[in-house]
């Protein structure tokens, strides 16, 4: 980025076509100015300026900032839709083909095309207008300091389309905005962008759109929030019904009973008392209740302060009382219009008197969100209990009373499974246990979030079926016997996954992971910033943790130290000898920065421990067969991990030797020794628990079972391989490079040979596999040719090697050795850009030209075609094209890197690999990973 400095006059400037990719700052100073830009930033300066975007045939990604941040002292007002700005200097710009603009820091107002626009707010007040189009406003930085999040508060209207943006870091800087789709900040490295409806909560839209008016409340002549005493009654006859007469009839007992209730409810939790008065004695209650036939609705109801003397009554039609019970649409309608009798409106305009200019968003427009919602869930279930929303609302019109302020102990069992419910607990130490389910559940103790526990009576997994009440803090929480996803709130949780692969999230606080086992039982690892934690029976789950600062087994607890995340070891030693090695690396250390030191020494050998991780292991006694050694990892400044290195002891191996040659080695169904030496060895161990040591090499260890059937772990610089049915033992492996299945084939060195090469060119490999067989790579393919690119080979001549690989299986490819430029682009399009349909009749003609004139060849082609597929990024129209394509890049990566993956079977390989790029789209790729058929908590490579 280089600042370009016109002069003082008029000046008449075009950037040459050459400079767009420096993003440069062109500054056109004093005078009436035409500056005319493919990219970067323009500030026009004083005088009437022209500010010109040139676009690029084919390269829609660039862009020009009219940027007015030259210290002008006036307001800036930008118009992007109309093409003009206020320069703040007095002057009016004239804008061409322009759709962002940045500020000054003092005043800016901001109006945007029917274009996706992009705005940088100033540290003053701001006012932005999106119009149409996906528009992100950049927030500011206000001292040399990035900026968080966590700066800003943010206060996003019930729609969702406005909001108000301030800083804890500046009283100085509002950001009011209209019609804008999210929010960036940048922390001098990464961009972070949200939705601006990520900003929404449960209290402001309660508050904000669900209360009718601060007149339609039965508090009305006191201050919003006083506790109030409200009648109500039973009509009896229908001559006193006010002409509501229809089929009338009077509440029955059980139903007088079940409304009670409900009243008794809402005074537990409110400040709402109720009294109700007996008709018989002449008088009536303010809230008048009967039911009568009603052609178009399930019941109606009057806000309180309208419709004079029938403010507050109910009438609830006949079909909708059949089956009147907590869980029931009869029940959720009653509650739907209890809430009109209290003050709260619809969440929508729904009837032909809602005239709310506010429609809260569709994402809570639900009601599980509120019973006031008529959109209800898809599994079938109905609100037994108020909601959230309600509950904030009904708690701001009529005050709050404590409820369940002792330790309270949730126990979820079918009841919850049948019904909406909304847990209100305001004290105490409180745990939720959703043991019982029979599927795994999503469970979530933020307050006014939602979570989802159990199985439907028609066998449908429940969804969001029970929320906590904003305000509502919960502590612990148990999940059930499989798979969850476990959140935690702002508070100290106790997180307990029990058996399944969880996912566990402690979110803010001191969190507590709960293991029910003793330490021994577990193996822990590090990566990517998460902690693993795996059964080492290999059957009783995997937990993924975030945010979790302790571990706590039936023998210990362990407390997570901030950095320093290291992994446990397992090692397979025979009786008699001595292994070296390295203990696991850092997740998050250098090697420069990570201390290893001794916490426990093992109890039948001996361990010598150097500080760089370095380790020698004796065994000493062969009274039992296990052993375990206990290390700590630091970073020297504080932060300190404990981890365990388990050890298998072979009181009786086979030893089996290799050569200098490429040997293939057979073990015995007892425990094996086999060492490979030198050559690329094969080495079958068969049953038994075997040590294997390929030696110098390429070399692989072969499994007669499926990949599926065993579970992989890596130990430092070695691997242990479990076989789940028990038919292999239990296997180390040093010094080897690939693993051999049935069915696939798993290369141990992919990642760090990926690691090496050039980010750049290891995804454009894999976009290549897209480009000519559209099919993901293998890993043993991905080695091979990022080993050729290392020695020399260019990108370009490795495509033009694909290309005659793409020739020879036509039938799959679609690539031919006599096919025209024509046909070439057409197939190009539909692996690289998703369509089915091939090129456009301007891209066929724009790249055939490139190809007839010498400027592209059939190989670089390819890759001017991915790189301008990427700059789709973004774009509205085309923001598609580079979404799949990066889900194809990230479901390859994933296969043939992070998980090391081939097929062993070339056919296997062709076949499998296309239907795995196939299943890519635009918006997911979870689809795609499933037909991989691999538990990946299985593989643990890295």
């Amino acid at each position: 980025m280089a600042d370009i400095r016109l002069t003082k006059g008029k000046d008449d400037y075009t950037q040459p076509i050459s400079e767009r990719y420096s993003w440069n700052n062109v500054f056109g100073d004093d005078g009436d100015d035409i500056i005319r830009s493919y990219s970067g930033n323009v500030l026009g300066g004083r005088g009437n300026d022209t500010i010109q975007f040139i676009p690029i045939e084919g390269e829609p990604w660039w862009q020009v900032v009219a940027a007015y941040w030259d210290g002008a002292p006036g307001k800036i007002v930008v118009d992007l839709g109309e093409g003009w700005a206020l320069d703040g200097w007095g002057g009016r710009d004239t804008l061409i083909g322009i759709e962002a603009a940045a500020g000054n820091w003092f005043e800016n107002e901001f109006y945007g095309s029917k274009n996706a626009n992009a705005f940088w707010a100033g540290t003053g007040k701001n006012t932005v207008d999106g119009r149409e189009g996906f528009d992100v406003v950049n927030l500011p930085w206000f001292s040399d300091t990035a900026p968080k999040w966590d700066d800003f508060t943010i206060k996003v209207s019930v729609d969702g389309k406005s909001a108000t943006v301030t800083s804890r870091l500046s009283n100085q800087f509002v950001a009011s905005l209209s019609n804008v789709e999210a929010l960036t900040i940048w922390d001098g490295e990464i961009e972070q962008q949200r939705l601006l409806t990520e900003f929404v909560t449960v209290q402001d839209l309660a508050v904000d759109g669900l209360i009718q008016g601060l007149a339609n409340r039965w508090n009305a002549s006191s201050s919003v929030g006083s506790a109030v005493e409200v009648s109500f009654s039973f009509i009896l006859n229908a001559t006193s019904a006010g002409g509501e007469v229809t089929q009338f009839r009077t509440f029955s007992p059980a139903e007088r009973d079940s409304v009670r209730a409900i009243f008794k409810e809402l005074s537990q939790f409110t400040g709402l008392q109720f009294r109700e008065i007996d008709e018989s004695s002449g008088q009536a209650g303010s809230i008048r209740m009967g039911v009568s036939q009603q052609l178009n609705s399930k019941g109606m109801s009057h806000f309180p302060g309208e419709a004079g003397d029938a403010a507050g009554d109910i009438w609830m039609d006949v079909e909708s009382m059949l089956k009147f019970a907590p869980g029931t649409a009869g029940y959720t309608a009653y509650l739907h219009e209890l809430g009109h009798a209290l003050g709260l409106r619809h969440t929508r305009n729904i009837d032909a008197a809602d005239h709310y200019a506010k429609e809260i968003l569709s994402a809570y427009d639900q009601t599980s969100y509120t019973v006031m919602s008529q959109n209800y869930s898809a599994d079938g279930l109905f609100p037994a209990t108020w909601s959230n929303m309600d509950i904030a609302a009904l708690r701001y019109l009529y005050g709050t009373k404590s409820i369940n302020t002792s330790d309270t102990r949730i126990v979820l069992d079918s009841s919850y499974a049948a019904q909406q419910k909304t847990i209100v607990d305001d004290g105490g130490i409180d745990s939720i246990d959703a043991s019982a389910s029979k599927v795994g559940v999503s469970m979530d103790l933020i307050p006014g979030h939602l979570s989802s526990f159990g199985v439907t009576a028609d066998g449908i997994p429940a969804v969001n079926n029970l929320g906590i009440a904003v305000g509502s803090v919960i502590e612990n929480l148990i999940g059930s016997q499989l798979d969850d996803f476990l959140l935690g709130n702002d508070v100290d949780n106790q997180l307990t996954g029990q058996n399944g692969n969880d996912w566990i999230d402690g979110g803010k606080g001191i969190d507590t992971a709960i293991f029910t086992a003793n330490r021994d039982s577990y193996f822990i690892t590090s990566a990517f910033g998460k902690i693993f934690v795996a059964a080492r029976d290999g059957s009783s789950g995997y937990d993924t943790l975030l945010n979790i600062e302790k571990l706590s087994f039936s023998d210990q607890t362990l407390t997570l130290a901030n950095k320093a995340f290291g992994s446990d070891m397992e090692l397979i030693v025979d009786f008699g000898t001595t292994q070296s090695g390295h203990l696991p690396v850092s997740s998050d250390l250098s090697d420069g920065e990570a201390v290893y030191q001794l916490l426990k020494a093992p109890e039948s050998g001996s361990v010598q421990l150097q500080s760089n991780g370095a380790y020698t292991y004796t065994i000493n006694s062969a009274t039992k067969n296990f052993d375990s050694f206990t290390y700590s990892l630091s970073d020297g400044k504080g932060n300190t991990n404990q981890y365990k290195v388990f050890v298998q002891i072979n009181l009786d191996a086979h030893i089996v030797n290799g050569s200098a040659l490429s040997d293939n080695l057979l073990g015995t169904n007892t425990n094996d020794v086999m060492n490979g030496l030198a050559g690329d060895d094969l080495l079958n161990g068969g049953g038994g628990n075997d040590a294997m040591d390929g030696g110098a090499g390429i070399d692989t260890a072969v499994y007669s079972g499926k990949l599926g059937e065993y579970k992989i772990t890596r130990s430092g610089e070695s691997y242990q391989i479990y076989s789940k049915l028990g038919v292999d033992g239990i296997d180390s492996l040093s010094q080897v490079e690939k693993l051999q299945f049935a069915d696939m084939t798993v290369n141990l060195m992919v990642q760090s040979v990926a690691a090496k090469a050039p980010t750049a060119s290891v995804q454009r490999l894999i976009e290549l596999y897209v480009a000519f067989f559209n099919r993901v790579p293998d890993a043993d393919g991905m080695v091979y040719w990022i080993g050729e690119m290392q020695a020399g080979k260019s990108v370009n001549q490795v495509a033009d090697i694909f290309y005659g690989a793409g020739v020879q299986f036509s039938d799959l490819t679609g690539f031919t050795a006599n096919m025209t430029n024509t046909a070439f682009i057409n197939v190009v399009y539909k692996n690289v850009l998703g369509r089915a349909e091939g090129a456009d009749a301007g891209g066929l003609s724009y790249w055939n030209g490139k190809l007839a004139d010498g400027s592209e060849t059939r190989g670089s082609l390819v890759s001017t075609i991915l790189d301008a597929a990427h700059n789709f990024k973004g774009d509205p129209t085309l923001g598609w094209v580079a979404n799949l394509l990066d889900n194809k890049i990230a479901v390859a990566r994933s296969f043939a890197i992070d998980l090391g993956l081939g097929y062993a079977s070339g056919d296997d390989a062709i076949k499998h690999g296309m239907e795995i790029a196939a299943a890519v789209t635009p918006t997911d790729a979870q689809t795609a990973l499933k037909l991989i058929g691999i538990n990946t908590a299985d593989l643990s490579l890295y």
